[in-house]
């Protein structure tokens, strides 16, 4: 099954980079690049929050690093309030509590402290 899941991941990986073909061919303006300071800085504070939870998963385990996160990306990277972003981050990792833990039987890493 992963086999077949990685291969549809490439199909529509091509078939995305077709469709960004196409449209440069047509002259529609796009902006695939990152284009100045503010582009960038998000991206690297992706991948602080990124690096930040894969350190604070072993101790803490998946979840409460997860809400950090979530609640970090939509919060600061993205400037919404902070209410939305609690509110997406709790809702996000429960639905992944519910699909891995509940419906999956599959254990996310708890973490050093919750053993």
């Amino acid at each position: 099954m992963p086999l077949w899941i990685g291969i549809l991941l490439a199909l529509l990986s091509m078939a995305l980079v077709i469709q960004l073909l196409r449209l440069k061919d047509e002259g529609v303006p796009q902006r695939v690049f990152l284009t100045g300071w503010k582009d960038s800085r998000r991206v690297w504070l992706i991948i602080l929050g990124w690096c930040s939870m894969g350190l604070l998963i072993r101790w803490l385990g998946f979840h409460l690093p997860s809400v950090l996160f979530v609640f970090f990306a939509v919060g600061f990277v993205e400037r919404k309030p902070w209410w939305v972003a609690l509110t997406v981050a709790v809702l996000t990792v429960l639905s992944f509590y519910l699909i891995f833990d509940v419906l999956l039987n599959s254990d996310l890493p708890r973490g050093v402290l919750w053993q």
